[in-house]
């Protein structure tokens, strides 16, 4: 066991005013809570929630009699900046207390790591919370409470080199584990096999839930890679192991498997998730913490302006958007165009790139309509759309819904109208999924099979020997996602320290892919030529 004054001193101050926190969290919740339905089953709650019994209510007050404490005038925003970054928990903290983190599964990865570090078994990642079941709890005591667990779970963290010992502390009775440091975050010192040095990368995709389909397609495209830069012995005696987890298609799930990648020693660089409304909410927690982020199936526009240590292989919709709208206008003599779109940020931006680029081409828009993310009957917005007669209709949507829109779409009076589809419609399982309501379909496109560089053709052939299917966009962005992070590792001369793989990442310039020739700009987005392609016959050609 490693004493308790070996902690660093901001480490020393959190737990001391989490103490305090904790026990008036408690109390305070405890009491209002009494009488409400329970768990379902003991063996679905962490011990430690026993402390922190959420209320049902959205905006409790606490009782007047329950007033912090004056003694300490730092405020939690405070304690967790003071945290040091070499601290693996502090930008999960962080990203908690900013509500960028559900506080249920924020909950969830602390009772985690605290049965971990008890030797308790049967972790329950999804632990249920009273109160918590509909989402997130927003309310100051919970949020504060939790971070309080959270802190004393594993927050606490040597000054300077790594340790293998626990901590354990008596602050309101709950044992905390150190975090690991940086110093051999997926670096080969730290992690060897009887096969030689091991560097690690985590990948979260989404292997159950709505993008089920496309994160399987990601997933073989990275097994592949992987395999072929182990036997190419590309970064030398040092092996790849790309550590998979999966997202389940959702936000919150995806911010587990990112706070366990980010308190992770072992994990270097994340690629991933699959869906870009999920990207754009969990990437912050790795932007805090330091390590970077490879997107291979992100487009939302304003991906990579979370900050320096993000990066994406998929090209944004701005990216792909001009050109499809150039080629439709002029082949087709569209002049007026009709949207459809989800009414999430990522598909609205997507939408409005369409807007802009039809309207400064002349084309007139003589609908637009938008859904909710979970709708399946799309009939209301297409009868609405087919009143007004366009020449094409645009839509944005994720990869989810894109087969069943474009049957519902044929069965509306569009089966002789052009469609136009964003970037999540160019994947062969929409394609199987549509059938017959797929032909005729015009996708922006990051990767084409039909491109002939040896490259790309060296890689659809040895998918396809690997796994009898051809491979889709996903794949070959997955397959591209990998490479990108080996050639990173193997120039950073560094396999231990993040920054070095991030600014070895920005320096890739024309790295043969089977995307093309591959680089990133200035805002670390893809810097390569996107093609237009049609579906005929059920595959896509390009256009």
């Amino acid at each position: 066991m490693k004493p308790a004054s070996s902690l660093c001193q901001a480490c020393r101050r959190a737990s001391t005013w989490c103490s305090s926190t904790a026990a008036r969290a408690s109390t305070w919740a405890r009491s209002v809570s009494a009488g409400r339905r329970r768990s379902a089953s003991p063996a679905a709650s962490c011990q430690v929630s026993a402390r922190l019994k959420a209320p049902a209510r959205s905006h409790p007050r606490t009782p007047p009699h329950r007033a912090a404490p004056r003694h300490h005038s730092a405020s939690p925003g405070e304690l967790c900046s003071s945290l040091p970054p070499a601290c693996g928990w502090a930008a999960t903290a962080r990203a908690a207390l900013r509500g960028r983190m559900s506080t249920r599964y924020f909950f969830a990865l602390a009772c985690e790591r605290a049965q971990r570090a008890t030797g308790a078994t049967g972790a329950q990642l999804h632990t249920f919370v009273p109160g918590m079941e509909h989402g997130s709890v927003a309310t100051r005591q919970v949020r504060l409470g939790l971070l309080a667990c959270l802190t004393l779970l594993g927050v606490a963290c040597a000054p300077t080199q790594p340790q293998s010992a626990s901590t354990t502390t008596a602050t309101a009775g709950v044992a905390a584990t150190a975090a690991p440091t940086r110093q051999h975050r997926g670096g080969s010192q730290g992690n060897r096999t009887s096969a030689g040095p091991v560097v690690r990368i985590g990948a979260a995709l989404s292997l159950t839930g709505s993008a089920r389909m496309f994160g399987a397609a990601q997933r073989s495209g990275i097994k592949l890679a992987q395999d072929e830069i182990n036997a190419a012995q590309m970064l030398g005696k040092t092996r790849l192991e790309v550590v998979i987890e999966d997202d389940g298609s959702d936000r919150e799930q995806a911010s587990v498997v990112f706070g366990r990648f980010i308190e992770n020693s072992h994990v270097l660089a994340i690629i991933g998730p699959t869906l870009s409304d999920t990207a754009l909410s969990v990437d912050p927690l790795a932007q805090q913490a330091g390590v970077p982020v490879l997107a291979i199936s992100n487009s939302a526009n304003s991906l990579t302006e979370i900050g320096d240590f993000i990066f994406r292989d998929s090209l944004s919709e701005s990216q792909l958007t001009p050109l499809t709208t150039r080629l439709v206008r002029s082949r087709l003599k569209v002049h007026q165009a009709a949207l459809l779109y989800t009414d999430t940020d990522p598909n609205r931006a997507g939408s409005r790139g369409f807007k802009a680029a039809l309207q400064a081409l002349g084309v007139q828009i003589a609908a637009e309509q938008t859904f909710e993310p979970d709708q399946t009957d799309f009939s209301p917005q297409l009868d609405e759309i087919a009143t007004s007669q366009p020449d094409a209709l645009f839509i944005n949507a994720p990869s989810s819904v894109a087969a069943p829109i474009l049957i519902q779409a044929r069965q509306h009076g569009f089966k002789s109208v052009p469609i136009i589809g964003s970037n999540a419609f160019n994947s062969d399982t929409v394609l199987r999924s549509a059938g017959e309501a797929a032909e005729g379909l015009i996708v922006g496109s990051a990767w084409s099979a039909s491109n002939p560089t040896a490259r790309n053709q060296q890689f659809i052939q040895s998918y396809h020997a690997r796994y009898g299917v051809d491979p889709d966009q996903l794949a070959a962005q997955a397959y591209t996602g990998v490479y990108l992070v080996a050639t990173a590792l193997r120039d950073a001369g560094s396999t231990s320290d993040p920054r070095a793989v991030r600014d070895a990442l920005e320096r890739i310039k024309q790295l043969d892919t089977p995307l093309g020739a591959f680089s990133f700009n200035a805002s670390r987005d893809p810097d390569y030529l996107p093609t237009v392609q049609i579906v005929r016959h059920g595959r896509l050609q390009v256009y």
